[in-house]
């Protein structure tokens, strides 16, 4: 398989960040939906999941560099499912620049530091910032569920394309299309 992305099909490199990204996106909501069972104070698992959103932004940045690089093969369909392909791309993309930058405003306004698998920590601000812990918080939250619903959507359109339409989008980032 080749590294590169052509027009037809998604590369090695892009496949690996495509489904690395599916396994930190999933282990947060994981994390963050164990840590509302444990008792108040305990920031571990809250620390784990902003970490993640870190690593999350990082991969991100990696990504976009890669397709800036390596391109991305076009949408496939009528020209409207290829403009929502595209539109909803934008989106994805606007959420996992969003989330983590929320998540990462709420834990500094805290006043607690963002401490990445201990690689590196990003300090928090020297008070807590009422104000911005509620802006975060209340866009952290909503953008959350504003996720869930596009990733449905991603989720339901390829399905869509790979039984009903019966074309190649699914393949392309699972397997080999021809």
């Amino acid at each position: 398989m080749q590294p590169h992305n052509s027009k037809w099909n998604f590369g090695a490199v892009s496949r690996f960040i495509h489904h690395s990204y599916l396994i930190l996106f999933f282990s947060a909501i994981a994390l963050i939906l164990y840590e509302q069972t444990i008792p108040a104070g305990d920031v571990s698992f809250v620390n784990l999941h902003s970490g993640i959103g870190v690593l999350s932004l990082l991969l991100l940045t990696i990504r976009l560099i890669w397709i800036k690089k390596s391109g991305k093969p076009n949408a496939l369909g009528t020209p409207m499912q290829k403009f929502s392909a595209n539109f909803s791309y934008a989106l994805l993309v606007g959420t996992m620049i969003a989330m983590p930058l929320s998540g990462l405003a709420l834990t500094m306004a805290k006043a607690r530091d963002v401490d990445v698998f201990g690689i590196f920590t990003i300090p928090g601000f020297a008070e807590r910032n009422s104000s911005l812990i509620e802006l975060s918080s209340f866009v952290h939250e909503y953008l959350s569920y504003f996720t869930y619903a596009l990733l449905l959507g991603h989720i339901g359109a390829t399905l869509f394309h790979h039984f009903i339409i019966k074309d190649a989008t699914i393949t392309r980032m699972f397997g080999s299309a021809k």
